[in-house]
């Protein structure tokens, strides 16, 4: 069973990134079931059987999946999910680039809700060039095992670079 915490999370992320897009209308469904709690599901599938099976497993037979993993995992899933309709003109099946930019910011506010949990001050932003190189790749990803961890990768490091950067 989904949490439903876990739904209201990503219902807040679409109401934040709606107040930098106004012009999103995202789904009101994805395959018949809301649009938020289709994109929970389809994080805990992937997590489950891709994401868990690959870690380490402790004693008490938890898998600790780390914030850069959580934070890869959704923006993989939101990029491939595709919870935004395209504009009126541009038919269905068309690449929508908002919801890759949706995906990344949702990837940056997982990362920055752990940090303010550890009461760390991270600003994640590296250059406009990596945002739009990052943003195009997320529009052409699909969910592949390979491709969490790799992003995974590529938010640890853009995490250490910012908090390097910022204690210089």
């Amino acid at each position: 069973m989904e949490t439903p915490t876990r739904e209201k999370a990503i219902g807040v992320w679409m109401e934040k990134f709606k107040v930098l897009h106004p012009e999103v209308e995202y789904y009101k469904d994805i395959n018949g079931i809301p649009t938020a709690k289709y994109l929970q599901h389809l994080y805990r599938e992937k997590l489950d059987q891709s994401v868990k099976p690959r870690m380490k497993v402790y004693e008490n037979g938890d898998h600790r999946v780390d914030r850069h993993k959580i934070a890869s995992l959704y923006e993989l899933v939101i990029a491939f999910a595709a919870p935004i309709a395209p504009e009126e003109g541009v038919p269905d099946g068309v690449d929508n680039p908002l919801n890759a930019e949706f995906a990344y910011f949702v990837a940056q506010l997982v990362i920055e809700s752990f940090n303010k949990a550890y009461n760390r001050q991270i600003d994640l932003f590296i250059s406009k060039e990596f945002d739009r190189e990052h943003i195009a790749l997320l529009s052409i990803s699909t969910v592949t095992d390979g491709m969490v961890f790799s992003n995974a990768a590529t938010w640890y490091l853009i995490e250490k670079y910012c908090m390097d950067h910022k204690n210089k």
